[in-house]
């Protein structure tokens, strides 16, 4: 027994040395930068400590065009900080804590199975700009738990991601760094088109939303962070390689195309793709900011499908690529499309929705939609905290209706209350409630309360 403890002792700490290796190293690449950089404009006179202390403030008051604030918010998960920008290279992270526990949760037997669980995950950016022909970014992940593992099963999309309560759950569960982005990024005709290539998150660019969008200060719930039915290519986390490409005709429009490999493993990278094309329409209503995104999709993976009679190989395929059904379930693409939109409509209140569909043969559930608003604590001179509120529909497919014996749609509400403790530190107080499970309406309703902490760096 002690042994085994040296031994796990031991692994630890030579996971956390690697850990902290990996940060270090990234700071040296940093400060390694950093000349080469300035030698890049060597003709320039070095500025005062007051000129850069004006162009700190310049960073910070000046607006965000949308690319921007695209790239500060929805991709890092904050807006940087000003040091974060000092000599064209920057790092930052987040590190994130949740506990969550139930309330009504039962077993198969009817006996009560509540208790708590928790996770905590590192996210680590290096970003730099390559002598202003383009920028490349490097991103990390390492976590530690599994969150809640004992609640009822829910529904599984076919790319084994499932409609859980801790969207900042990845697949692999231990503390070993994983590489989730590694791109390099450039524009051609005066700004109007960005490519980015190399290794990518789709969410990042594909079914945003204002409101809607990030586990870190937004929902927790993976059913409010993107459109559950958007089987997104790249590992069952979407991380995977490929490119994204943008067009912005107008201040009012922008058009997005991307392709990711379909199962982020490198090989037969063009054969099997995800591909999406999204269009985002941003009017000015009523002088309010919106966003109206419509976009279709199509994964080229081979999926499974029901025979005739419902076969229940159907019911243990979807999201199990472990199992292996009869050679004439597997074939079938899955396509689908949606929608997703956020609207200002006061200077402290907006309001969002989503909806979207997939193909019906080879998902537990081919339909989505999902609603809710913000509330910024402006008004009770709380201008940093965001209460968010949302409720969500994930609806049955006739496929797994017939192949599993279920009738219902599973219902997902939520409420958090984000609250900016001091700057880069926050902690969020959050509510779920679920009802009819997978699409069970035999099992009863139950609730997720639970409390995140987020640094960010």
């Amino acid at each position: 027994m002690i042994k085994a403890t040296a031994k796990r002792k031991s692994i630890m700490n030579i996971r956390m040395i690697n850990v902290l290796t990996l940060v270090m190293a990234l700071a040296f690449l940093n400060i390694l930068l950093s000349p080469a950089i300035l030698l890049a404009h060597e003709d320039e006179v070095s500025p005062s400590e007051e000129e850069i202390k004006g162009r700190h403030e310049e960073h910070i008051t000046r607006p965000e065009t949308e690319e921007e604030h695209h790239k500060t918010t929805a991709e890092l998960g904050h807006k940087l900080h000003p040091i974060h920008t000092a000599f064209e290279s920057r790092i930052s992270g987040w590190l994130t804590a949740i506990a969550q526990g139930t309330e009504g949760s039962k077993d198969n037997r009817g006996r009560k199975n509540d208790m708590a669980e928790g996770s905590l995950s590192m996210d680590l950016f290096y970003e730099a700009t390559l002598n202003g022909s383009g920028r490349f970014l490097f991103h990390l992940d390492a976590q530690q738990g599994t969150g809640l593992t004992n609640i009822p099963p829910l529904f599984v999309a076919p790319n084994g991601n499932p409609t859980g309560p801790n969207n900042d759950i990845e697949s692999f569960v231990n503390d070993t760094p994983h590489l989730d982005e590694a791109w390099y990024e450039t524009t051609f005709t005066d700004g109007r088109l960005t490519l980015t290539l190399g290794q990518l998150d789709p969410t990042v660019y594909f079914d945003t939303n204002n409101y809607a969008n990030n586990e870190r200060y937004q929902f927790i719930a993976n059913a409010f962070g993107n459109n559950p039915v958007i089987e997104f290519g790249g590992t069952g986390n979407f991380y995977g390689s490929g490119f994204r490409l943008t067009y912005f005709p107008s201040e009012f429009a922008d058009i997005t195309v991307g392709a990711i490999e379909g199962d982020g493993d490198y090989k037969e990278m063009f054969d099997r793709p995800f591909v999406i094309a999204e269009v985002d329409l941003k009017p000015k209503l009523g002088g309010k900011d919106g966003n109206y995104r419509i976009y279709a999709w199509q994964n080229s993976l081979p999926h499974y499908k029901k025979d005739g009679d419902g076969n229940i190989a159907f019911v243990t395929a979807v999201g199990n690529p472990s199992v292996n059904p009869p050679t004439d379930q597997i074939g079938d693409k899955n396509t689908g499309f949606g929608m997703s939109l956020d609207q200002v409509l006061t200077d402290a209140l907006g309001i969002w929705g989503r909806l979207g569909t997939q193909d019906g043969d080879v998902s537990q559930f081919d339909r989505h939609v999902s609603a809710g608003l913000q509330l910024s604590g402006g008004d009770f001179n709380r201008p940093e905290d965001i209460l968010g509120v949302g409720v969500a529909l994930n609806m049955i497919s006739d496929a797994y209706k017939k192949a599993a014996g279920l009738d219902s749609n599973e219902l997902y509400a939520e409420a958090y209350y984000n609250i900016a403790v001091r700057e880069g530190f926050h902690v969020t107080p959050d509510i779920q409630y679920i009802a009819n499970p997978g699409g069970d309406d035999s099992r009863d309703a139950f609730f997720v309360y639970g409390v995140r902490a987020g640094v960010m760096f």
